[in-house]
């Protein structure tokens, strides 16, 4: 099945279409199996956050983080926990070799404090700025 899934590819253009190329590593782009292939081995990361018991209690619950496709959203309720959370996906995504582009990542600040004073959290020795503040 995994030899039909990777078979050869073209780069398609408005006006010429690539060369056929295989796919030695990551997962088809748009591909139907390429959301659960990328859970699958992203696993150890969702159980790292989760074991490490940094997320949002809603209720009796407790949410650490939420995932969709190649998105990751991370919820703590401080951001000391949310920096403990960013050194665990950073170990790991190291041990995975995938890479998370700091420049993306944005923090979200909902609450009655969501006005007090920021200090950034880091990612790859990378401050992530403050984007949006919300009072709810």
């Amino acid at each position: 099945m995994f030899s039909r899934y990777n078979e050869g590819f073209r780069q398609v253009e408005p006006l010429c279409t690539s060369m056929c190329f295989s796919l030695i590593c990551g997962v088809r782009q748009g591909g139907v199996l390429s959301p659960v292939l990328f859970a699958v081995y992203t696993d150890d990361l969702i159980v790292k956050l989760t074991k490490a018991n940094l997320g949002c209690c809603i209720g009796n619950v407790s949410f650490c983080c939420l995932f969709y496709a190649d998105d990751i959203v991370l919820l703590s309720g401080s951001l000391y926990k949310l920096q403990l959370m960013l050194n665990i996906c950073d170990v790991e995504i190291r041990t995975l070799d995938l890479k998370f582009n700091p420049l993306k990542c944005h923090v979200l600040r909902v609450g009655k404090n969501y006005d007090s004073e920021y200090k950034n959290v880091f990612f790859d020795n990378c401050a992530i700025a403050l984007r949006i503040r919300l009072l709810t």
